[in-house]
């Protein structure tokens, strides 16, 4: 028998099995191997996948081991060999180590055939070869079930990140308190069962923060418009006084003028007031209810006084527009150096009527008219 191959596969057998205890070690540093190899309880969907991943990580460190032991021996006996005629019998030895089934499947994945229930199962063996490649196989399995593990987590992970962003946005709307203790609660249920069907806990928070967020969206829009219902109301007083003064100024100019409707506000103040009260309450549907009605109410009022103030304004106006334009008429005349008899009447017939008391402004305007026709001959 030659030596230079088991020394060969010896050192080939070594470095798998290095490459392999590497594999190990990268795993222990793992959070998700960690839990698994932990006492942590799951349940639900996940509880049979983990319990299958823990039995091949047993079954993998077992046998990683014991391969381990079968290297240690066939090394040591590399190391010591016997006097000359003792060596064939030493090279069997290292090679049945190398080449017999000598490393214990004590964890296997499948049940025993069935046979006689009394006796006690004798577990396969397996060579070091087919030791290395169970053990492998195990790894992946691991790392498989890590990562969905690991997947599930982040899921979970951000859906409540998303959900606090959420909730915290919220601040101490009424409803927010309860929502925290079901989040935890919720993420405590996905962890214990990460590869089942949590995601409905979560969607059940979610659409209760939803219908918040609606109910939020809804006061605050409610709000910005009982604001600017509130700032119109506010003007009504000062809209009123300079409709009045107005309406005077058009009594002493044309002896009539549009008449000003009251501007008293208490009752659509306290109207208001009742309104700002049930948002407090966030009752949001009654509100919006009463508020479309408040703010019909309020361009009731307001409509009437804005038309009498545009009306008065508009015909004063008309009056600053008869002295503006009979000014003009005067400086074209007077740029032309003279003036004829029929212009001059035509002028103290529009300044007559601008200075009657009661102003007459159809008259007055139709004067004007006749006036810029005879200056433009």
């Amino acid at each position: 028998m030659n030596l230079e191959p088991l020394d060969q596969e010896l050192s080939r057998w070594k470095e798998l099995l290095a490459n392999a205890g590497q594999n190990l070690v990268e795993l222990d540093a793992m959070t998700t191997y960690q839990a698994l190899r932990s006492d942590r309880v799951f349940r639900g969907v996940t509880e049979p996948q983990v319990r299958a991943a823990r039995q091949s990580i047993d079954r993998m460190w077992n046998m990683y081991g014991q391969i381990s032991d079968v290297l240690g021996k066939a090394q040591a006996l590399r190391d010591s060999p016997p006097v000359l005629w003792k060596r064939d019998e030493w090279m069997k030895e290292i090679s049945a180590l190398l080449h017999q089934p000598t490393v214990d499947d004590a964890l296997p994945d499948a049940s025993f055939p069935a046979g006689n229930l009394t006796a006690s199962p004798i577990p396969p063996r397996f060579t070091v070869g087919r030791a290395l490649a169970e053990v492998l196989d195990a790894f992946e399995r691991t790392k498989t079930i890590i990562a969905k593990l690991d997947a599930r987590y982040q899921q979970i992970t951000d859906a409540v990140m998303s959900a606090n962003k959420r909730i915290a946005l919220l601040g101490t709307t009424p409803g927010v308190d309860s929502l925290g203790a079901l989040l935890t609660d919720s993420q405590s249920q996905a962890e214990f069962d990460p590869l089942g069907e949590w995601q409905s806990l979560f969607e059940t928070i979610t659409a209760r923060i939803s219908k918040i967020e609606s109910q939020t969206a809804s006061i605050r829009r409610l709000q910005e418009l009982i604001n600017a219902g509130q700032i119109r109301l506010n003007s009504i007083p000062a809209l009123g006084s300079s409709a009045q003064k107005s309406h005077d100024i058009c009594i002493k100019v044309f002896g009539d003028a549009a008449q000003v409707p009251p501007s008293d506000i208490t009752e659509l103040s306290e109207w208001l007031a009742t309104l700002k009260s049930k948002l407090g309450q966030a009752d949001s549907a009654a509100v919006s209810i009463g508020l479309s009605r408040w703010t019909a109410a309020l361009e009731a009022k307001v409509g009437p006084i804005e038309a009498c103030q545009k009306a008065n304004a508009e015909r004063l106006s008309r009056v600053d527009e008869i002295r503006g334009r009979l000014s003009a008429a005067r400086a074209r005349v007077s740029s032309k150096g003279t003036m004829s008899v029929e212009l001059a009447d035509q002028f103290k017939v529009v300044e007559t009527n601008l200075a009657a008391n009661p102003l007459n402004l159809a008259k007055t305007e139709a004067a004007l008219v006749s006036l810029e026709t005879l200056i433009r001959r």
